[in-house]
């Protein structure tokens, strides 16, 4: 005998421009009821307008399927997001809390819409894009009391990765958590809830990871784009997927320099992603930000901050230090590699920033993966630090940490600047607070970066090597990810500005520096016309001109720092000057 259930239906993109589509890859019937939970998740990959060009029908005991379709026209055009289909909004927040529902279409973060469509586990659902049948749960006309997976009673199935959906229905397409396997895991019934489930389960199961209409490889990123895509690590790395957010200006993108921004606690890439796109406009660069969601990487300082070193990083030990296949730091190598591809670029480095948790995350990365291809790493306001000291234990100092000296002896050579607002000196604002914590850096982010930046530099002094690493403090600023952003930029300008940058015996003669009377002498040996650009350091361009004499008049701009670049015969050079 059927029964009413809670069922969830689940799409995931195409991750080329070439074909707008959605793809089912996931079915959740749980054991909730009344009210009943159910879900239709799709992903929208391109901009489909759902209000003329979506049909999603619904077969219902083996009837046609023109029979019942759920209408989905009021989310009108959408691109690049993920967007839901339920029933009962705080029952869904209750299963998956860590899942935006926005029902609000006035806010940019709407993505769901209420219905009141009953639907049976074994019934069938089909997307009609066009005209075009491009994706199909369930057997055309066909009751599914028989089949297994199609019934999957209680239970998730989910689409199997690197195979494409042609539209037609294939059980062996399909994964299957077995039957009744979400009986007594649903928050309804006092589990810890349908998305702690699939965190357990792992692998292709959690919501947002699959397989689309097309190669899963197949990323294709133009200029003048915002929105997000899917990116699945692939083996030796054993991590799960995660979804990230990017924006790109106009330009040649196949040069354009690489930004990755990475999120704290909030698990919120957009966001993050977003306090770029101005500068990244005004300056020219690619904004990578990837989300380390909750369901996919649960455990914030296991997964994330502590990048899964260890399985308890608050406890290591030999025997349980992962792989570095299993790091979570691993993943940004190959992110960087499959987002070139998506743009046919010929970068060969990337620069990173990370706020507050993402500081923790950046700097510990430079530390354990010193050999990467991030080239400028900027950490602000880090909320603590594993310092590179002995007689502490990790995570707070390297004992137990297993890290090599060679490893930490690279890392010191690195481009690493410890950024502090002077004015994050809450102790009660957040931060890991513990008796060995405090004692060890102090009780505040600026006391800590401040003890991780002169500590580092004692060590590497005492182990007479290079320290490449600079400690900069903002004023007037607290724990402000705009803010902090804001003034991050002028740290990566001359490596934004200086794609075809001159060697440093080419690169023209800039003086006096700083500047005090409002004329700046520039010398080339060139003989070529030179163009010159100067920039504040938000990367906006506030002066350009033709130069004629060896001199440029800068008493029309306000005292600060600022960025020169020189253009001769299609090479530049840029250089840093302080106006007084």
């Amino acid at each position: 005998m059927k029964k009413n259930i809670a069922f969830y239906l689940f799409l995931i993109p195409i991750l080329s421009f070439a074909q707008n589509s959605v793809s089912i890859t996931k079915i959740i019937e749980s054991d909730c009821s009344n009210p009943f939970v159910k879900s239709v998740e799709l992903y929208v990959d391109g901009s489909v307008d759902f209000s003329s060009e979506v049909q999603l029908n619904y077969m219902q005991n083996g009837g046609l399927w023109s029979d019942i379709q759920i209408n989905v026209s009021d989310f009108g055009v959408i691109s690049d997001k993920f967007i839901y289909i339920i029933r009962d909004l705080g029952l869904m927040q209750a299963e998956f809390p860590n899942t935006i529902f926005e029902t609000n279409s006035a806010f940019p973060e709407f993505n769901t819409i209420i219905t009141g469509t009953s639907t049976n586990g074994n019934d069938g659902y089909q997307v009609v894009l066009n005209g075009n049948v491009v994706s199909q749960f369930g057997q055309t006309d066909t009751d599914a009391d028989t089949d297994v997976t199609w019934e999957h009673d209680d239970s998730v199935v989910s689409r199997k990765l690197d195979i494409p959906d042609n539209g037609l229905w294939d059980e062996t397409h399909w994964e299957y958590s077995g039957k009744n396997s979400l009986d007594g895991e649903t928050a309804c019934n006092g589990g810890a809830g349908i998305e702690a489930y699939l965190a357990s389960l792992g692998g292709i199961f959690p919501l947002q990871y699959g397989s689309g209409n097309s190669d899963p490889n197949n990323l294709i990123l133009l200029p003048n784009t915002t929105g997000s895509f899917s990116f699945v690590p692939q083996a030796p790395l054993v991590r799960p997927p995660l979804n990230v957010f990017y924006h790109i200006p106009k330009g040649d993108i196949t040069t354009m320099p690489i930004l990755m921004v990475f999120h704290g606690s909030e698990r919120d890439g957009g966001p993050h992603r977003d306090f770029w796109i101005d500068m990244a406009n005004d300056t020219n660069f690619i904004v990578i930000a990837p989300e380390f969601s909750t369901a996919n990487y649960p455990g914030l300082g296991d997964n994330y901050l502590m990048a899964n070193l260890f399985d308890d990083g608050d406890t290591p030990s030999m025997a349980t230090f992962n792989s570095p296949n299993e790091w979570t730091f691993s993943i940004l190598d190959p992110l960087f590699d499959y987002v070139k591809e998506g743009i046919s670029g010929t970068q060969q480095n990337y620069n990173a920033w990370g706020h507050s948790g993402g500081a923790q995350f950046l700097h510990r990365f430079v530390t354990y993966l010193p050999n990467s291809n991030l080239n400028i790493a900027v950490c602000s306001n880090a909320g603590w630090y594993t310092v590179p000291e002995t007689g502490v234990s990790f995570p707070y100092g390297i004992d137990n940490g297993q890290l090599p000296i060679v490893d930490l002896t690279t890392a010191f050579s690195r481009k690493l600047i410890v950024h502090l607002g002077q004015n994050d000196n809450d102790p009660n604002s957040g931060l890991r607070r513990n008796a060995v914590v405090d004692a060890q850096q102090g009780i505040h982010r600026l006391e800590r970066g401040q003890y991780y930046f002169n500590t580092s530099q004692n060590v590497a002094s005492n182990m007479g090597v290079p320290f490449n690493w600079e400690l900069q403090e903002l004023s007037n600023v607290g724990h402000n990810p705009q803010l902090m952003a804001n003034d991050a930029l002028q740290y990566f300008l001359t490596n934004f500005l200086s794609v075809d940058a001159l060697n440093d015996s080419q690169k023209p003669k800039i003086y006096p520096n700083p500047v005090n009377n409002g004329f700046v002498t520039i010398l080339s040996s060139n003989t070529a016309a030179m163009h010159v650009y100067v920039y504040d350091v938000l990367g906006k361009e506030v002066k350009k001109e033709k130069l004629t004499t060896n001199t440029l008049n800068v008493s029309d701009l306000q005292p600060g720092i600022y960025i020169i670049k020189t253009l001769q015969n299609n090479a530049f050079s840029t250089q840093k000057i302080i106006i007084n």
